[in-house]
């Protein structure tokens, strides 16, 4: 498949806020004290054309993160101790790549596409996506707390 035919088949959201195209696909039915559902599982996909790529924002649950097809993708993820992590998302096991990773609660996080045309992914998470755990921060804030992070804080 090609990125328009993805984007036929998914009928993708666009998410302003982060910059990234998702699509919802399934939420628990059994609801957590919230209301919201107590797991969710999205589809998403990175690609030059239209542009997308995820900014750095942070989320209060942890996010598991799967990558189904196209080329490789990177997270960004800026950990509350001070640390950084480049993460190479494919199906390169060999050579280093993931098909899956855990971004913990409280992890600053971003993603774009490395090369090619799309990357599709999926993110989970239990207790589901809610609004109200999704933050953004500043970017002269986050650039103050992570330094060594700047150039990839500056491109997203």
């Amino acid at each position: 498949m090609n990125t328009m035919q993805l984007f036929d088949y998914y009928h993708f959201d666009y998410m302003e806020e982060e910059g990234c195209y998702i699509k919802n696909v399934y939420n628990a039915s059994f609801l957590s004290d919230t209301g919201f559902p107590c797991a969710s599982h999205a589809i998403g996909i990175y690609c030059n054309k239209p542009k997308s790529f995820s900014r750095f924002h942070m989320l209060e649950h942890d996010e598991l993160w799967h990558f189904y097809g196209g080329a490789p993708f990177h997270l960004y993820l800026l950990f509350p101790d001070g640390s950084s992590r480049l993460v190479r998302m494919g199906s390169d096991l060999a050579g280093g790549e993931h098909l899956h990773y855990l971004v913990p609660a409280g992890t600053w996080q971003a993603g774009e596409l490395c090369e090619g045309e799309y990357a599709l992914f999926a993110c989970s998470m239990a207790p589901a996506f809610d609004p109200s755990i999704f933050h953004f921060r500043d970017q002269a804030e986050l650039k103050r707390l992570f330094p060594a992070a700047v150039e990839w804080i500056d491109r997203l």
